[in-house]
């Protein structure tokens, strides 16, 4: 779907599209790690979080929209 390998590399862009496309803390400290190990360059985080922007939402839903709603009406 976004055209990348299944590479380590290509996984930390995979992180960035994807924060660009819904909220998860998770995948902004995961790329982190990617920059700061060397694992992947800082021009393929930006690629990846520009086409995270451009692209249609793969996820039409909005988790802060829900924080007060109970989790199990969430499931």
């Amino acid at each position: 779907m976004t055209g990348l390998s299944p590479s380590a590399e290509d996984e930390f862009v995979l992180q960035a599209f994807t924060r660009a496309q819904v909220f998860r803390p998770s995948c902004t400290i995961l790329v982190l790690v990617g920059l700061l190990s060397g694992s992947c360059g800082l021009g393929q985080i930006i690629k990846g979080l520009k086409y995270g922007k451009i692209a249609d939402r793969l996820i039409d839903w909005n988790p802060e929209s829900d924080w007060e709603t109970p989790l199990s009406e969430v499931r």
